[in-house]
């Protein structure tokens, strides 16, 4: 089994020269694990894109590990699944979003912004927010997602009741008037 990770490392500079390099190492699996213990309402979920300085994008990190990982059709071999054949629909319609606001805006914003996407069930509401150091990687998209009725159900909800009461309070008060 092949087991992808990430390493990243940063120079230690002390007046222009290099004292220490300091890296870290991350398992894929390790950061998918606790995205899965993350509780977003009942149904929702958070993944992470990695935008690489080649121009490619991969999911590196969501809650179903079995799905960053695929097999190359011409190769054979395993590899990161491109965000085109990812099986998450919604981690592809998130990518397209999140595509089309960059040509809309030229500047990157480094704030949460909000998002929302439709699939073949549900409304979805989220957040995608960039997180890069300028030139220096890792060049990450945090992304969070929920239906929008565990959002919004609530306020429909009391809708309901608040316009139930409403009539039930004009029913007594026209009976009265007419009495």
């Amino acid at each position: 089994t092949v087991l992808y990770g990430i390493t990243y490392s940063i120079p230690v500079y002390d007046d222009g020269h290099l004292v220490a390099v300091v890296s870290t190492d991350l398992a894929l699996n390790q950061l998918s694990e606790y995205l899965r213990s993350l509780e977003i309402g009942e149904r929702g979920y958070a993944f992470i894109i990695e935008r690489r300085r080649d121009g490619s994008e991969h999911v590196i990190a969501h809650p179903k590990t079995h799905l960053l990982v695929g097999q190359d059709a011409q190769t054979g071999q395993q590899r990161l699944t491109p965000i085109s054949e990812f099986a998450d629909g919604r981690v592809r319609k998130i990518v397209e979003r999140i595509e089309s606001e960059q040509t809309e805006s030229s500047s990157a914003s480094s704030k949460p912004v909000p998002i929302q996407i439709e699939d073949e069930d549900d409304l979805w509401l989220g957040q995608h927010m960039p997180h890069s150091d300028g030139d220096a990687p890792p060049d990450w998209v945090v992304c969070t997602v929920l239906p929008e009725d565990e959002v919004m159900g609530r306020i429909h909800q009391q809708g309901v009741v608040a316009v139930a009461i409403f009539l039930a309070v004009v029913s007594i008060v026209v009976g009265l008037s007419y009495y």
